[in-house]
């Protein structure tokens, strides 16, 4: 096949056009998204740290709220991860 014939194609077109649509999405979407980020804010582990005082009468020691801190690290990734799956997000 000739290069001339080649372009001809309509095959080639979709593909060329389906190209500058991915290429075209890609450069105009945002490239950090805020939901990809965990971001633990002083005030989130302080209110973990007065749940915690509130329910057991005691500050947590350090060890008890890093563990705090790693389980709310965790919810939100498997959290994160259904919304994105399921696509739920949004609905709640």
């Amino acid at each position: 096949m000739r290069l001339t014939s080649l372009w001809r194609e309509p095959v080639l077109h979709f593909l060329l056009i389906g190209l500058l649509l991915f290429v075209a999405y890609g450069w105009l979407t945002p490239a950090a998204r805020s939901g990809e980020s965990i971001v633990v804010t002083q005030p989130l582990v302080d209110g973990m740290a007065l749940e915690y005082r509130t329910r057991w009468n005691r500050p947590p020691s350090e060890q008890e709220l890093a563990r705090l801190v790693d389980a709310y690290v965790r919810d939100e990734i498997l959290y994160r991860r259904r919304c994105g799956v399921h696509g739920i997000c949004d609905m709640l």
